[in-house]
């Protein structure tokens, strides 16, 4: 229940767009990610097995392991290295949405419907990766390279997928070839249905990628995803709209965004035959469709912009509705407060 109270907030704060509002949803949502309580989140136990079980950590990113390290050297309670996440996670997230102009509600409204439960509230060390990133996001845009290269290496000290982001320099700013786009869709859609295990396991090996990768490679993991889950055929629906209704992405951050949020729909695809590679990459550069999703507001008339903020919390719901209630990726939300 508390999940959709949160979402309705943020739907009538979107509405109202009055920074109060604004803070509130910040607040709210940093109290969530900063005091959730173990039983919450289903990746909770790793990192408690991480923080009290193992020596020198489970992580091996060093500014993680800085955190986890540092709470449990001064005898704290590894809630305390969740505090300490959450604040930096939402401190990045307001700077960059305010360097990006971006409504803070609004963005807020379809993130929290399904990456803020992936990424703040199960994987945090991921969701200051993805803030980074969007730092690195706004300054390759305003033609800052040094600086975008600077935050996908601290994001990467974060969280080893953040290298993965080195991507955006293989694209450029200009308007998105739709149909180059739509073909690499459906040669993606295509290669799913082949089976490429072997060579992402040649490939893994040969990048020396950490051991527990490779468990699911093997037959007997038990990991398998359906290309055509309800998610998923969303997500395509929302490119191939915007594939579409193009002459909707009209600046250079729309169309940088575009092309990012194509390469998370392309890689759920190419490698789902490696359920992790599949969903971390796909995860990973989704928040760019809420970036894509939030840039059109500007591009509607001030009068029917209610309409269209009605049509994304439908959308939000939607997605909260198959992220949790369906798929179960997350418990109940419930909070503790026991730092020392």
């Amino acid at each position: 229940m508390t999940y959709w109270m949160v979402l309705c907030l943020t739907y009538v704060s979107s509405l109202l767009s009055k920074k109060s509002l604004d803070l509130l949803i910040l607040s709210i949502l940093f109290i969530m990610a900063a005091f959730i309580s173990p039983n919450v989140s289903h990746d909770f136990q790793n990192y408690y097995n991480g923080y009290y079980n193992l020596n020198g950590g489970l992580f091996p990113e060093p500014l993680s392991k800085v955190i986890f390290n540092g709470a449990k050297i001064w005898g704290l309670d590894i809630a305390a290295s969740f505090f300490a996440l959450a604040m930096i996670s939402i401190f990045l997230k307001i700077k960059a949405l305010r360097k990006l102009g971006i409504p803070i509600s609004l963005f807020m409204m379809i993130y929290f419907s399904k990456l803020f439960l992936l990424l703040d509230l199960t994987q945090v060390r991921a969701a200051i990766a993805v803030s980074f990133c969007l730092l690195a996001f706004d300054s390759y845009i305003k033609n800052k390279r040094m600086a975008s290269t600077l935050y996908i290496f601290f994001a990467f000290l974060f969280h080893l997928s953040s290298i993965l982001f080195f991507v955006i320099f293989l694209f450029n700013k200009n308007k998105p070839n739709v149909i180059v786009w739509v073909l690499s869709l459906l040669i993606g859609v295509c290669v799913s249905f082949v089976d490429i295990k072997s060579y992402l396991l040649m490939l893994m090996t040969f990048i020396h990628a950490p051991a527990n990768y490779f468990v699911y490679l093997s037959d007997g993991s038990g990991l398998s995803v359906n290309p055509f889950n309800a998610l998923a055929v969303i997500n395509v629906f929302i490119f191939l709209l915007f594939c579409f209704f193009n002459d909707r992405i009209v600046s250079d951050g729309m169309h940088l965004a575009f092309k990012l949020y194509g390469v998370s729909i392309i890689s759920f695809y190419v490698f789902i035959d490696f359920p992790v590679l599949s969903f971390r990459i796909s995860e990973f550069f989704l928040v760019y469709q809420v970036v894509l999703l939030c840039g059109l507001l500007s591009s509607i008339k001030y009068s029917q912009r209610w309409l269209y903020i009605t049509i994304i919390f439908l959308y939000s719901m939607v997605q909260l509705y198959l992220t949790y209630n369906k798929a179960s990726i997350i418990e109940p939300y419930s909070m503790t407060i026991n730092i020392f």
